[in-house]
């Protein structure tokens, strides 16, 4: 049977740039397999989405209502305080502003939520991320399916446990982790199903009613996966993809530069190492240029070419949410990865070191894979093909979108009426 879902996100799937936006896009496009699908976006933060991508958002995903709060109107100069970013960058984990622990509603959203359903009657409500469905005072409603493929509790204790988090850092994160335990656990099991993105998210989270739809590389709608990967250059190159706004990229871009990149450079002076992604500021280039043979280009139209022109990729981070899609990204165009234990979170038993992945426990190992990718053209190779052919065989759209038709298929059994009002709302 079709269903008629009411989809809502302070995460836009246009454009879909990073790895948060292409979740969100994939999702959408799997709902709208299942039947009809309409968008309640808000602003995430304070700066509000530019016309022309409302324009489109309403036109290609059905977006019938945006809803700003008096935060998001607000004309505050947010790039004038970009500056000041390296005072709290050992604090942030980015996407929920700085020390922001409410996981109030918020009148205009819970509004436009009500508005929404008086319209029309839907099959089900679905939200990307836990704080969207508090703020727009969606556990009043069931059936409720609720996106949490970055858990904030998770994303905090990974911040206390990277590499350079100063002390004064680790005591203000402990205070904010006691307020997450206090207002995470509760919200999850009021909905009436939980998505996380792997085995050891579902591990963390206190409730049965939950699936792992993971993440996937992104495919963009009617395309198709990478052909046959080109040979990789002779010039030896290293390449890191990530949005480039995301602080935790950021810290793993300088703590690569600072622990690692002198080793690898030592044992090769020829190698190259290019960051590339959105969102690159102006001081962050300027910062990155002073290590020598780093080329820090930003946002690229064309990725595919970046990845031909790779020797392999990195993926440098130490901490955050979720799992890390830039590694599987890398392997489906045919570009083996050297990663971080804490990125190889969530691929296994598909991923493995050796086999399709090289893994470094710390700082010293990530330089020792480096290295010897680059001096062992055929080990890296056959990573690059082993991990290709898990990420086409496990992590393809198809397996995605057929997680998200079981869930509506099941939620639908429980709530033939469709979306109702539930006994247990609190404001």
């Amino acid at each position: 049977m079709p269903f008629k879902t009411l989809f809502l996100t302070a995460i836009s799937p246009w454009p879909p740039h990073d790895g948060t936006s292409q979740r969100t896009n994939m999702l959408l496009r799997a709902l709208a397999q299942c039947g009809s699908v309409d968008m309640l976006l808000t602003p995430q933060g304070l700066t509000a989405h530019a016309p022309d991508v409302v324009e489109r958002l309403r036109r290609d995903f059905h977006l019938v209502e945006y809803v700003q709060t008096e935060a998001s109107r607000s004309r505050l100069p947010v790039g004038l305080l970009r500056p000041l970013a390296p005072l709290f960058r050992p604090i942030y984990g980015g996407g929920t502003g700085l020390l922001r622990l409410s996981f109030a509603a918020e009148p205009p959203l819970s509004l436009g939520l009500q508005r929404a359903l008086s319209r029309t009657r839907y099959d089900v409500i679905v939200v990307r991320y836990l704080r969207p469905a508090a703020r727009f005072g969606a556990f009043g409603f069931a059936p409720l399916i609720v996106d949490v493929d970055d858990i904030d509790t998770e994303r905090c204790r990974t911040q206390l446990r990277a590499p350079g988090t100063p002390v004064w850092a680790r005591w203000i994160l402990r205070k904010r982790l006691a307020q997450l335990e206090r207002e995470v656990p509760p919200l999850l099991q009021r909905a009436q199903h939980l998505w996380v993105c792997s085995r050891e998210d579902r591990a963390f989270v206190p409730a049965d009613n939950v699936s792992i739809l993971p993440n996937i590389p992104f495919v963009a709608e009617g395309g198709e996966a990478p052909g046959t990967p080109a040979p990789p250059p002779e010039e030896p190159r290293l390449l890191m993809v990530g949005a480039l706004k995301y602080v935790v990229n950021e810290r793993g871009v300088d703590r690569f530069l600072s622990a690692t990149w002198p080793a690898v450079r030592a044992a090769h002076p020829r190698a190259r190492f290019r960051i590339v992604g959105s969102g690159m500021s102006g001081l962050q280039r300027a910062r990155w240029r002073r290590s020598a043979g780093v080329e820090p280009v930003g946002f690229v139209e064309d990725l595919a070419r970046e990845y031909a022109q790779a020797s392999f990729t990195v993926v440098p981070l130490f901490e955050g949410g979720g799992t890390k899609i830039k590694a599987l990204e890398s392997l489906l165009h045919g570009r083996a990865c050297v990663v971080t234990s804490h990125v190889e979170r969530g691929f296994a038993p598909f991923l493995v070191h050796g086999e399709s992945l090289w893994v470094a426990k710390d700082e010293h190992a990530f330089a020792e894979g480096c290295i010897e990718l680059l001096g062992d053209r055929t080990r890296c190779d056959a990573l690059a093909t082993r991990g290709r052919e898990q990420v086409l065989k496990h992590f393809s759209f198809p397996a995605f979108a057929e997680i998200v038709r079981n869930t509506l298929e099941r939620l639908s059994a429980r709530f033939p009426g469709g979306v109702q009002v539930v006994s247990d709302a609190r404001p």
